[in-house]
């Protein structure tokens, strides 16, 4: 096999090896990084079988480029110490670092790669975030950000590039190669770093800063998620810094928000540190302001199984097949038409993608569900077609196992369109795991 140190194009190390893994395509770059998906080379087993581990992403930094300075790679050494904290792996909105390793003077890193790609990609394909999804999402910031303030960790750079999306739409935060933790005896910092776009006043105006900075690139993601633009856009470094510092708010009316997160996304850009609430303050907002219903997959699907399938997985008779099938979607239909938007039915639709992707278990395990999506999108009531495309598109091994899941997946996403004002949803943006890569730059 090819060894990873090949030149040239990004492209040209897929299919070659990096240490213990299998280089498969290249997905993007940073500053001074190359970012590729990957998987590991020794197979595993599972009930008998081998199969394909899960996907892995592996940032690639040339140690000896001309603009790797000493002090870049002393934040290469932090972000390493950082993620390597075993609190941090475990976090359930913080990406998850798997091990680093030198290789011909690049340093490799290991994390879990994320097949929904980016919160900016995301933000820029929809145009802007539902209230319901933006509470879900702030709830998830709001959470990994508290965490990592409590273990005195500042991020310095939170921006949507820097926050990635799960095959079931959990978010990430990622990217520590500017992050620092912040000891007793060093509570302020002043060192200018981080995306202008998202930068606070006291950063700009290169004074001490502390947690706070966070907190404002929080509200600014957050205004980015309600319009799909910046809160302070701007070409250069020096007139974003004239909007931040002469206190020009963006319009808050252009957030199709209710007034009380308005009102916190503008506490979140107060001008004063201290008049800004902390990541604590945030999360309770949330935890206040969420809706009390809850709607729980696993009932979906337990109904599911007594009403339209045999408990092998898999229902032999074409005609019970149809219309036990059918009497499972209408049942999931029914469920989503009775409750208002805001129960997270998407979410939901999101949590069983996700569960049928890691039931395919490869690394194009997202591209085959959204060719089987695509068509019982456009073919809703073949039902015989449907089960020819899953065993086409997984094969003769894996497609009684899925078939039930993809059926109770049909059943969400036909409930989903029931609801008021998704009729019109364009058919590509029901797969939550669209194809935008993650940034991990």
């Amino acid at each position: 096999m090819a060894s990873s140190s090949r030149t040239g194009s990004p492209s040209a190390l897929e299919g070659t090896n990096c240490g213990d893994y299998m280089i498969h395509k290249f997905i993007g770059k940073g500053t001074f990084g190359k970012v590729y998906v990957a998987t590991n080379n020794k197979a595993k087993q599972r009930g008998g079988e081998t199969f394909t581990p899960t996907s892995l992403a592996i940032k690639r930094i040339n140690l000896v480029a001309a603009n790797v300075n000493e002090t870049q790679k002393r934040w290469l050494d932090r972000e390493i110490n950082i993620l390597n904290d075993p609190d941090l792996k475990k976090h359930p909105n913080i990406v998850r670092y798997v091990e680093y390793f030198t290789q011909d003077n690049f340093l490799c890193i290991v994390m879990d790669y994320y097949e929904g790609g980016s919160l900016y990609a995301y933000i820029r394909k929809r145009k802007s975030i539902p209230e319901s999804t933006f509470m879900e999402y702030l709830d998830q910031l709001s959470n990994g950000l508290e965490f990592l303030h409590n273990k005195s960790i500042l991020h310095r750079d939170i921006k949507t590039k820097n926050v990635l999306l799960t095959a079931h739409n959990d978010l990430k935060l990622a990217d520590f190669g500017v992050a620092r933790k912040i000891e007793e005896i060093d509570l302020k910092l002043t060192k200018v770093v981080g995306t202008p776009n998202c930068m606070s006043p006291e950063v700009l105006n290169r004074e001490t800063y502390d947690f706070k900075t966070d907190i404002w690139s929080l509200g600014c993601v957050c205004f980015e998620m309600g319009c799909g633009e910046y809160a302070f856009p701007g070409s250069s470094v020096s007139s974003i810094k004239k909007k931040v510092t002469s206190k020009q708010l963006p319009d808050f009316d252009r957030l199709q928000y209710s007034d009380p997160i308005k009102h916190m996304i503008r506490k979140m850009l107060e001008f004063k540190p201290a008049d800004r609430p902390s990541a604590a303050d945030v999360k309770t907002f949330v935890t206040e302001q969420k809706p009390k219903t809850s709607f729980n997959v696993s009932n979906i699907s337990q109904q599911m199984t007594k009403s339209s399938l045999h408990d092998s997985g898999i229902v032999t008779s074409e005609r019970r097949r149809s219309q036990r099938t059918s009497e499972s979607c209408e049942e999931s239909a029914a469920l989503g038409s009775t409750i208002s938007e805001n129960t997270g039915l998407q979410r939901q639709s999101a949590n069983m993608q996700a569960k049928i992707v890691k039931m395919i278990g490869d690394h194009k395990a997202t591209k085959k569900l959204e060719r089987i999506m695509r068509f019982f999108n456009k073919n809703p009531t073949d039902y015989p077609g449907l089960e020819a495309k899953v065993k086409d598109v997984v094969g003769d091994g894996l497609h009684n196992k899925i078939l039930p899941f993809v059926l109770a997946l049909k059943g969400m996403e036909e409930g989903i369109k029931r609801i008021p004002g998704q009729a019109g949803q364009d058919e590509d943006d029901t797969f939550s795991t669209a194809h935008e890569s993650a940034d991990y730059t």
